[in-house]
């Protein structure tokens, strides 16, 4: 019964890399060759409408909690607490994870050079293509799922903070195209990269709650 229920596991990791890698994939190309600019800008025209002092406050703070600094700050607090647990290997994985998408979202800037929209906010340099900020806090959101979401055992609670992550990622997503520093194709490419980059992870690492981060 094990057997069958980690190779059924495997199964669907195997699906979705594959999945996730094809969608990347086909998004960075559509973004290359400009084929989603209208799109784009249109969208963002559209959040443009939405400004308000207040609301950019508030969007300003809110974006802070995924970027490269807060998402290594909230990983390592992963990694503390599973020392804690006497789970030091997990914590080494974890922090590894965040690192490995700073790599990678690092390297597609470079490769796509893609440039930011011109109606910035919050003043970024940098490349565009995918969002930093969406595939590292996507990342954070699924190893607190992994190694803590899923033990939880009063059902109410787990969906809670399942709600609440997804919650967080949409809401960083959506700040950086408030803040007009990404474009929807970039931010729909940090959460497909991030799949990808976990799946891969989840294969690699095991299909264990505790252990195969």
């Amino acid at each position: 019964m094990t057997l069958a229920v980690n190779r059924q596991l495997r199964q669907r990791w195997e699906w979705c890399l594959i999945i996730s890698a094809v969608s990347f994939v086909s998004v960075m190309a559509l973004v290359a060759l400009k084929a989603t600019h209208g799109a784009d800008q249109g969208l963002l025209d559209l959040i443009r409408q939405l400004k308000t002092p207040w609301l950019t406050s508030f969007i300003e703070g809110v974006t802070h909690t995924g970027g490269p600094t807060g998402t290594f700050i909230e990983a390592g607090a992963i990694a503390v607490i599973l020392f804690i647990k006497s789970q030091p290997w997990q914590g080494g994985i974890a922090l590894a994870t965040v690192l490995m998408g700073d790599g990678f979202y690092s390297l597609i800037k470079q490769i796509v050079k893609r440039p930011r929209p011109m109606h910035q906010i919050l003043p970024t340099g940098g490349y565009s293509f995918p969002s930093g900020h969406t595939l590292g806090t996507t990342l954070v959101a699924l190893l607190l799922w992994t190694l803590f979401v899923t033990q939880m055992h009063r059902g109410w609670l787990r969906w809670t903070v399942t709600v609440l992550l997804v919650l967080w990622v949409i809401l960083i997503g959506f700040s950086r195209l408030y803040l007009q520093v990404h474009f929807p194709t970039d931010v729909l490419g940090g959460v497909l990269g991030a799949l990808m980059l976990w799946s891969g992870i989840r294969l690699l690492g095991g299909n264990q709650p505790n252990a195969g981060v």
